[in-house]
């Protein structure tokens, strides 16, 4: 029984310390790998809900779902999401990429020759989206559906041959 009552002791000791594993502590690293939510959107019928996934240091995700959790669309580098009032379109800014950024600016590159932000325009119903480049600015009124105003920057060969700077273009 001695034996036994030893025997025992020993088992439960040697369970308790193979049990004890060493975790490796989290790191800076881990950290900037971590997601958090922002700019969260829901449609006024309440059948689409938009949000924007944004890790600590990367591009962001722009993500369309159902109050279901369904997954509907995501989109690389998109950001300030609006839906439109009849909860048909979702109208966003796509921003070029991190990466590609900081390597042009390590080149050296002038302000004017960095890439411009793209205006993409999300239709819920057919999931076809419209892409609009060089986009300066975009509004969606808040309650009158069928209209969106954006305005974009003219082709660099075109500005120098006199032509306006700016273009307006609307969206319906």
């Amino acid at each position: 029984m001695k034996n036994f009552a030893t025997l025992l002791l020993m088992l439960v000791f040697g369970i308790s310390v193979s049990a004890q594993t060493v975790k490796r502590p989290l790191t800076h690293n881990d950290i900037l790998k971590w997601n958090r939510i922002t700019e969260t959107q829901i449609s006024n019928n309440g059948k689409f809900i938009v949000y924007k996934q944004e890790p600590w240091k990367g591009d962001p995700v722009l993500k369309f779902s159902t109050p279901k959790a369904e997954e509907i669309a995501s989109f690389n580098c998109g950001t300030d999401a609006q839906i439109t009032s009849d909860s048909k379109f979702v109208v966003f800014t796509v921003k070029p990429a991190e990466d590609t950024i900081r390597q042009l600016k390590l080149k050296k590159t002038k302000k004017e020759d960095l890439p411009i932000d793209k205006l993409a325009i999300y239709n819920l119903e057919n999931h076809k989206t419209d892409t609009i480049e060089n986009l300066v600015s975009v509004k969606v009124p808040e309650k009158w559906a069928g209209w969106i105003a954006w305005q974009t920057e003219a082709p660099k060969d075109t500005a120098s041959k006199g032509k306006s700077e700016k273009e307006k273009g609307i969206f319906f």
